[in-house]
């Protein structure tokens, strides 16, 4: 069996969550190039990672930083021998740094799982100053990724770097493919209407395969490459939500409000009809219908955000009930797959349908922390700390972290994982009780809070400030 056949195999195991199959097939193909192959180790340590059950992001870590420094030690010894290169040695150093890229976005991952944000921007940072030779899919992600954690750390400056560089047209020769043949496949689709049932079916095909998910890129079915395949609508939909995040950051409400309006409309005209997944799961049409919600709650809270500036209470709440985060699911989608059928027919002016309205984000546990720290955080906007405060403390409540390793069932969907152990927003919570605490002069529950929150925000200064008042206070007692 070759290389190539082996590598598609080892994938198809993981996939399947067979990873006695998936680790013998690694093993085999570790043998075959000679026990020295850097994407092959780092393969094996995910694939035994997620047969425990992810239970140790740290021990991952730091077998991935050991494998680094022993792929950077190689590259420093080939470097220091005077020795003329050939082409296929070449070809075989730009291998090598396409896999370092890839180990490296990982322990990105590890670090931000881990809650260590500024050893992953680092990181992010050094792959973002060298991101032209890397694949189009990770370079994509490294962006992505890096623009999240820069707004995390409230440096919307830094972010309008990476901002610059997915707005240039042709910095993602994917993008431009991807533009060519969704084009094409749809005047094939145009023009099939008068041809035969064969040709009708092929362009449909063909306008399939043109748009794939970038929230699912693992579980894609090209063995893990996104390849011509990427969503462009999709792409300038993300695009525009973290440029309105950033505009929100700076103020410019304008802007923001703009960067809506397109993101909204990329969502009920072109995202819409477009499939996101294209057979890349048995479930596809549950996926499917979840990631379109979780692209709606991402629009439906900066509708609450600028119903919120005006003081619009009633609406602002109404908007928070529509997110469904995290894939979490309504209960007519849950129990009657007929009424969900029926439901995705009507739509109403805010773009959300009839299956929403049987969806409370408190009834489900992933979705309810994040509806309780914003409950909070307006509530503490119209003046009533009191019920903030009790918001706040449901939410860290909510965010309890579990130890227990994931099934390896659960292990299969995509995003359970990331829920489960990725989407930890203590620090910001106890941020917003402790912002809560200082203004109900509540100066010792203030303090206590802010230092949880210190654990990740430790570069932003006005967190500092703020303990340095709680401080200041707690010694005129």
């Amino acid at each position: 069996m070759s290389t190539t056949q082996l590598a598609h195999e080892a994938f198809d195991k993981f996939h399947a969550a067979e990873h006695d199959k998936c680790a013998s097939a690694l093993d085999q193909l570790l043998s075959a190039k000679h026990n020295s192959d850097t994407k092959v180790r780092l393969n094996k340590f995910i694939n035994e990672y997620y047969k425990r059950g992810c239970p140790d992001p740290q021990a991952l870590l730091t077998k991935l930083t050991g494998l680094y420094e022993k792929a950077q030690e190689k590259i420093k010894k080939e470097k220091e021998k005077p020795k003329k290169k050939t082409e296929d040695e070449d070809v075989e150093s730009f291998r090598e740094d396409d896999d370092l890229s890839v180990l490296r976005f990982n322990q990105a991952i590890l670090h931000v799982e881990l809650r260590q944000v500024v050893q992953a921007t680092c990181i992010l940072e050094e792959l973002f100053q060298g991101i032209e030779p890397i694949d189009d899919y990770l370079a994509i992600k490294i962006c992505f990724l890096l623009l999240e954690l820069r707004i995390l750390q409230r440096q919307p400056e830094q972010a309008f770097a990476v901002l610059a560089y997915l707005d240039k047209p042709t910095a993602f020769v994917t993008m431009q493919l991807a533009e060519k043949n969704g084009k094409a496949a749809d005047g094939q689709d145009g023009a099939a209407a008068d041809g035969t049932e064969g040709d009708a079916s092929k362009s449909a095909d063909q306008a399939n395969v043109a748009r794939q998910s970038l929230g699912f890129g693992n579980f894609l079915v090209q063995h893990g490459r996104g390849g011509e395949s990427l969503s462009p609508s999709e792409y300038r939909f993300l695009c525009s939500i973290y440029r309105a995040r950033v505009s929100m950051m700076i103020k410019n409400f304008k802007g923001a409000k703009k960067d809506i309006k397109a993101s909204n409309d990329l969502l009920t005209k072109e995202m819409k009809n477009v499939s996101l997944l294209s057979g890349c799961l048995e479930e596809e049409d549950k996926l499917q219908q979840a990631m379109q919600r979780q692209h709606l709650a991402m629009v439906n809270m900066f509708k609450a955000l600028t119903e919120a500036q005006r003081t619009n209470v009633r609406k602002t709440l109404r908007m928070m009930m529509l997110c469904h985060f995290n894939f979490a699911e309504s209960k007519t989608e849950a129990g009657d797959a007929q009424a969900s059928g029926n439901a995705r027919s009507q739509d109403n002016e805010d773009g959300e349908d009839a299956s929403m309205l049987s969806f409370h984000p408190a009834e489900d546990d992933r979705a309810s922390p994040y509806l309780f720290n914003n409950l909070g955080v307006l509530h503490l906007f119209i003046q009533k700390p009191a019920l903030a405060n009790y918001y706040f403390q449901k939410a860290l409540d909510c965010m309890k972290p579990s130890t227990d390793p994931l099934p390896p069932e659960a292990l299969q969907v995509p995003g359970a994982h990331i829920t489960k152990m990725w989407l930890d927003y203590r620090a910001e919570v106890a941020y917003n009780a402790g912002l809560q605490m200082l203004m109900s002069e509540r100066w010792k529950e203030s303090l206590r809070s802010f230092e949880v929150a210190s654990s990740v925000f430790r570069e932003w200064p006005r967190l500092w400030l703020r303990m340095a008042e709680c401080c200041i206070e707690i010694h005129r007692k």
